[in-house]
Parts: C-alpha cells; structure tokens; sequence
C-alpha cells in the first residue's frame, strides 16, 4: 500500500469505501451541525459562502477550519464549497458518477465501474450490499479551496465544481499535470489543513475530514466519532 509522508504521519493511499475504512467503529460523540456562514471575518468570504450548496458541518469541524485559517497567510482565506450532504443526495450524485464512469469507459465491468467511481463519491452501499458511511453524510467532511479578500480563487489547476468531468488524475492531491503555482496552492492547503488534525482524501485535492472513519484510519485511531447525521 503506498503512502503519502506528511511531517509525522504517513497517509496510506487507500479508496474512501475500501473495507478497511469500513471496517473502523464508530461511537458518535453526538455533536451537533452547525453554521459556516457567519464565522468569517470578511464579506468577500461571506458573498463566497452563499454559493456553497451546504455550509453545515459538525461543531468541531467548524472549530478546526477557523484554527485553519489562522495558519493562511494574510489576505488569503478558505471557502467552503460543501460541508455535510443528506444520504439521499449522496446516492444521486454516486449514481450520476457512475454513469459518466460506464459511458467513458464501456469495456468496464459493473464492478470495476463501481469501485473507479468511489474514487470521487462514497457511495451509500457496498457492492455487498452493506452499508457504506459517506464522510459528507457524516459532517465530518468538507469541500474546500482558497480565495484572497477579493474573492478570488487561486489556481489549484481546476474548480472543485468540475470534478465530476476532469480527468480523475487531475483532481488528485499530488497531480504532476498542472502548473507549479496550482501545485504550490494544493500544498498550502494541505498543509493548514492537516496540521490542525484533517486528513485529505488524496483523489480529492478538495476533500479533507475529521473525525470520520477515513479520519480515523489514517490517523490510527481506535474508532470514528461521527457516524451518520440524520
């Protein structure tokens, strides 16, 4: 299994549903959703957050974004694209993956078009048919990226809001195929992000959680302390 080494930790490259994330406990602390949209400073952030489709994430997870931003530099800031997602549009957005995946990609079995797809959405339930803990469903996980006080975005070489068409490769973490400024923008969030205690999914550039069971396994953890948020 590869991994990724940042300061310490090393992250193992694994898929968001493999059944070793599956297989972590969760004991859910029971924390409660909570507002993005008024604990920003600035109205360039603010105007930013109106466009997200959800600003609730669990309490904690608020805390670390804002200990997050204390580590930017002045005069940038994060914007959160999407935070908690109900398990219903969480099916509808696997579903739709997958069919951009099977049409791309014909000579796939349903299997293997299935497993390429949960590397960009979590699906809801396993091939098995077992259920499957989506971060986003969690509030644990978030969509991120970073604009100046001007509201705009930096380069990180793509928009989040295009990941479901990209090239999967170019929505990875560590992407050799785009510029040194987008990478260098794709590592400064990384940073900030894990060193306040996130974890990055690493086909996801955007995507970082805590306290989630891919939280958990990176991390060592014993358990998850969100489950499901219904």
């Amino acid at each position: 299994m590869a991994v990724i080494v940042n300061q310490k930790i090393e992250y193992r490259k694994i898929l968001i549903a493999a059944p070793e994330v599956q297989a972590i406990p969760v004991f859910d602390c029971n924390e409660p959703l909570v507002e993005m949209k008024e604990c920003y400073l600035t109205q360039a952030t603010k105007a930013a957050l109106r466009i997200s489709k959800s600003t609730l994430v669990r309490e904690t997870v608020r805390e670390k974004l804002q200990e997050a931003q204390q580590l930017l530099p002045k005069g940038l800031q994060i914007r959160l694209y999407e935070g908690y997602r109900s398990l219903e549009q969480q099916e509808i957005e696997f579903c739709e993956k997958l069919a951009i995946v099977q049409k791309d990609n014909p000579e796939l079995s349903p299997e293997e078009a299935f497993i390429e797809t949960t590397k960009l959405v979590s699906p809801i339930h396993n091939l098995d048919g077992s259920t499957n803990i989506p971060p986003h469903s969690t509030g644990a996980a978030v969509d991120i990226e970073i604009i100046d006080n001007q509201g705009t975005l930096l380069d990180f070489g793509m928009e989040i809001e295009n990941w479901a068409v990209v090239t999967p490769s170019l929505c990875e973490t560590g992407c050799k195929e785009i510029s040194s400024e987008a990478q260098t923008n794709r590592d400064l969030l990384f940073q900030v992000m894990t060193r306040v205690g996130f974890v990055n999914y690493y086909t996801e550039w955007w995507h970082f959680s805590y306290g989630d069971k891919y939280w958990a396994f990176q991390l060592r953890q014993k358990n998850a302390i969100y489950g499901c948020y219904n």
